[in-house]
């Protein structure tokens, strides 16, 4: 007798198949090209749902095709995700407009439904079922549909389980976190509905699911790290056989890697190389994950019921995974895990189910291409990025390259180490406000180091602050035997990037390029170009480079223009009409190319900044605006009697300005038609 003659012989437990049974015949004996949606046929329960997505069929793993899921718009979608899901009716439109393999149902703790995945059941050609799903089939006695492959059924019922999904062997189930295709490819013989089928997930659960006992004390438990201080060990891993791996996830370009789907799997495949590298010290791990550019506020988002947050459950899967420690050993020596190993479960990538996990309940990896990255504008606008910093308000970004030009002597260097003195203090630099302090390093190419330290004492910055500031002074290097720091030279490059990493400096300072750069011809964008391609490595690292430089006879920065091609902030530092070499650090900061919003423009107006002396010989930056020294100038001289066309050769203004300037204060009733200041003018002007 055949299990459709007798579905009681084969229940929800799938005893094993005795020799004189035969698959089950059924109606449904094909599959429909391309998956096509019947959607007649689709339960109207679920179909009032926004719980669709779309999916492509991705590669084969282990046997199996890959269900790679997208949202309407074009970008990833995520079962953990409502904002990436959408309506039925929106689904299936987008799926009619071609380029998608079919649609997909997600499974939520909202919903009362369930999914049952019965795999490598059925034969496509001839639609017969194994007596073993037969069974589990009538059990559920609820909507079923064929997979996409032709190979496996879906279940769809009602009812709960205990937390988390199930899956072993050809069985998986599921109620939340998961999407299952949907075709209404409906079988004939099971039930149109979506039934309540509590009774069936139990005796499931209870037959295929027992909990077994694990063994005590298999987990690794957490050893203490190599006797190395951090940036010690982040070096000897950058130096090591699969160093260039560890290099680029601890800079945060994970997509360089090749092997990560996103970057949650690239914070774990970073998590088990660090469990390596520290001799699985939790601790450690979780203080160079928080240094490195994959950083983001996720990492201590409480993901879990138990309150655990992110990135305790990534470093306590690292753990876990780690079978071997580094020895010290030499780099080529020691045991290499290359931190692309499928072993971290998630819900990113999917297979048939949307599970993204293979039989072994591993992660399947699938590597990324070119192809990967060219994404529609929607899909590219919802990716996940973290939001840019701003260490000095509106212009000095996190990821910038800037330059600051201006003559010889003007104060270029007194300017970088205010600037360098604020962002590390966290406080205000002239007009501008310092939203977040971050380790920097300034780069001095041509002081003494006795200048270095009158000007560190003078401005007062060896005392506390709330992020580290560095000094590398050319001159004490090279007393020390060590050659003269160079920017052209790929070695002297390579040496200083892996410093701003490991000591996780987010802003530097190099004074000044003659120094720096010396014998490079300076005109020719061919000798830049290296260097441009290298401000831009550190760019995509995390790293905002300040250049200081001279300016020609004619007030530009000197030397070829491809230097400003990739620049976020161009600074020209001019003279006050009034100046004297004998006011030294005194200039007009001018922003010749800024990238910032439109509404912030008017923040960046030209300010006029000096270095004052005080009786205890400390400096002191003063700062104003300069359109309204300007008029506060204008109204005065003309106040004096002098006309127009000398106030003009005076301040070096147009004298389409000084009119305007005239013509809006007599409005204002500081000024009268005979050039005289009201009271109101005289407070203005005095201020």
């Amino acid at each position: 007798m055949t299990a459709k003659e007798n579905p009681s012989a084969e229940m929800a437990g799938g005893a094993k198949k005795k020799d004189d049974e035969q698959p089950v015949p059924l109606k449904n004996t094909t599959v429909r090209a391309n998956c096509q949606v019947h959607s007649w046929t689709i339960p109207e329960e679920i179909r009032n749902l926004p719980h669709w997505l779309l999916w492509k069929s991705g590669p084969k793993s282990n046997g199996k095709t890959t269900k790679v899921p997208y949202s309407i718009t074009g970008g990833e979608a995520r079962t953990n995700d409502p904002a990436t899901w959408a309506s039925f009716e929106d689904v299936l439109n987008r799926y009619k407009a071609g380029s998608y393999s079919g649609v997909g149902f997600v499974f939520s703790q909202e919903d009362p439904f369930c999914g049952i995945d019965l795999d490598h059941c059925r034969t496509p050609e001839t639609g017969e079922i194994e007596p073993w799903a037969w069974g589990i089939i009538k059990n559920f006695n609820s909507y079923t549909e064929v997979s996409p492959s032709g190979s496996g059924v879906h279940i769809i019922c009602k009812g709960r389980l205990p937390e988390g999904g199930r899956k072993k062997g050809n069985v998986e189930i599921y109620d939340k976190g998961r999407y299952f295709t949907v075709s209404g490819n409906r079988l004939d013989e099971t039930p149109q509905d979506i039934r309540p089928a509590q009774e069936a997930i139990n005796e499931l659960l209870a037959s295929r699911f027992k909990k077994e006992t694990p063994p005590q004390a298999t987990r690794p438990c957490s050893l203490p790290g190599p006797s190395l201080d951090d940036s010690e060990l982040i070096q000897k891993a950058i130096e090591s056989q699969n160093g260039h791996k560890f290099d680029l996830l601890y800079q945060g370009r994970w997509q360089e890697v090749g092997c990560y789907p996103s970057q949650s799997e690239a914070d774990q495949g970073f998590c088990d190389l660090l469990a390596f590298w520290t001799g699985r010290d939790a601790a450690r791990i979780d203080s160079i994950f928080r240094q490195s550019g994959l950083m983001r506020p996720k990492w201590d988002e409480k993901h879990y019921g138990d309150g655990r947050t992110y990135g305790q459950v990534t470093i306590e899967k690292a753990i876990s995974n780690c079978q071997e420690t580094y020895s010290g050993k030499p780099p080529d020596d020691d045991y290499q895990f290359d931190g692309c190993s499928d072993t971290d479960e998630s819900v990113e990538g999917n297979t048939e189910t949307g599970s993204g996990l293979s039989d072994n309940g591993k992660q399947q990896h699938k590597k990324v291409t070119i192809e990967d990255v060219v994404l529609p504008i929607g899909a590219f606008y919802q990716l996940d990025v973290s939001e840019r910093q701003e260490f000095l308000f509106p212009w000095l970004k996190e990821d910038s390259i800037n330059l600051v030009s201006g003559w010889r002597g003007c104060g270029k260097t007194w300017l970088a180490l205010g600037i360098l003195d604020a962002v590390t203090r966290g406080a205000s630099f002239g007009p501008w406000e310092c939203k977040k302090p971050v380790p920097c390093l300034f780069v001095d190419g041509e002081m003494t180091v006795t200048d270095d330290h009158e000007r560190i004492k003078s401005l007062r910055l060896n005392s506390g602050r709330e992020s580290p500031f560095y000094f590398y002074s050319d001159a004490y290097a090279n007393q020390l035997g060590l050659p003269r720091a160079h920017i052209a030279n790929e070695s002297w490059r390579t040496k200083i990037k892996s410093i701003l990493l490991s000591r996780h400096i987010k802003l530097w300072v190099l004074d000044n390029l003659a120094s720096l750069a010396s014998g490079l011809d300076e005109n020719k964008k061919r000798d830049w170009d290296p260097i441009n391609q290298w401000l831009l490595e550190l760019r995509f690292a995390g790293i905002s480079t300040i250049m200081l430089h001279h300016t020609s006879k004619e007030g530009q920065q000197r030397g070829t223009s491809a230097r400003e091609d990739n620049l976020d902030t161009s600074i020209m530092l001019k003279a006050p009409y009034d100046y004297t070499p004998e006011d030294g650090a005194r200039f007009v900061v001018h922003f010749s190319k800024a990238r910032v919003q439109t509404s912030r423009l008017n923040l960046l107006s030209d300010t006029e900044f000096k270095l004052t002396l005080d009786e205890a010989g400390n400096h002191t930056w003063t700062y104003s605006n300069v359109k309204r020294e300007t008029r506060s100038e204008v109204l005065r001289l003309l106040d004096e009697g002098m006309t127009q066309t000398d106030i003009k050769n005076t301040l070096g203004i147009h004298k389409g300005t000084v009119s305007k300037i005239r013509t809006r204060a007599i409005k204002d009733g500081l000024l009268t038609p005979k050039n005289k200041l009201t009271q109101a003018g005289i407070m203005a002007v005095n201020g």
